[in-house]
């Protein structure tokens, strides 16, 4: 049963039912309406039943094992409308690779019933203007789903460009990358991109390149020179360097990292 904006997919499975899958390019809410799913997601297993909800990002390898008679709904969320509808409400991108190492997916209290219920009947019985009513229960889904922090960066990371970039940033910051190169590994225009990334963050993808940067040169100082925390993060001229950095925390490096041995300032 599905709308441009949603899917969704019943399952009847029996006791021994065992499968490996993969959620490729959407975000997947998984539900239970009787019995109980045993599922290892990026090699960490548990159990879920009707009390819970599954939310697993794209691309996440999934394993199931079932042990008595389950029966599960699961909705495929079209990820234009997280785009969109993240677009109108959320003003915070940040994300850090700890987060996703740490959150691979959302396992909690299903606290969405009463809005997948009227998904849910809209889809079966098809009256006219189901499919409106669905698109519009799908974005209120979306909008109560984005208020759970962990749900939001799951969404977020699938569905929008600024993140991605941010992303891409977060995994590349020992390198003078361009923002060209964030764009063509994003199939966007440059300016595209820059336009997009203020709109959602405030900051130009440079300015916030470069916040992540020092933000990391923070920690290195702890344990390594001026010299080799700007070589370490690109940075092949050091007054450059010194003079971003100064800007940004009203410190040099070198009395910033004197403060740290002294124990007047926390390296946070």
């Amino acid at each position: 049963m599905e709308t441009n904006s949603i899917r969704a997919l019943y399952y009847d499975l029996s006791p021994g039912y065992q499968d490996d899958y993969k959620t490729y390019g959407y975000t997947r809410l998984c539900t239970i309406t009787q019995g109980e799913k045993c599922i290892s997601v990026n090699s960490k297993t548990f159990k879920y039943d009707s009390r819970n909800i599954l939310v697993l990002p794209s691309h996440a390898k999934v394993g199931m094992k079932i042990y008595r008679p389950t029966k599960a709904i699961v909705y495929e969320i079209n990820d234009k409308v997280i785009e969109q509808v993240s677009e109108r409400i959320c003003n915070d991108y940040s994300l850090t690779p700890q987060f996703f190492k740490k959150y691979k997916y959302y396992l909690g209290n299903n606290n969405f019933n009463e809005i997948l219920k009227k998904i849910r009947d809209e889809l079966l019985y098809k009256e006219k203007n189901s499919e409106f009513l669905v698109d519009l229960y799908v974005q209120e889904l979306v909008y109560y789903l984005i208020q759970n922090e962990t749900i939001k960066q799951l969404l977020l990371d699938n569905s929008n460009p600024a993140n991605k970039a941010i992303q891409y940033m977060n995994s590349n910051y020992m390198k003078q990358i361009s923002i060209k190169e964030i764009a063509y590994n994003l199939s966007m225009s440059e300016s595209s991109l820059c336009q997009y990334f203020k709109k959602m963050t405030g900051v130009t993808p440079n300015q916030y390149y470069t916040k992540i940067k020092l933000e990391k040169a923070k920690e290195m100082l702890k344990n390594t020179s001026v010299t080799e925390t700007a070589f370490n993060l690109g940075y092949l001229n050091i007054s450059y360097f010194i003079t971003l950095f100064k800007k940004m925390y009203g410190l040099t490096p070198k009395q910033y990292k004197m403060k740290i041995q002294n124990n007047e300032i926390s390296a946070e």
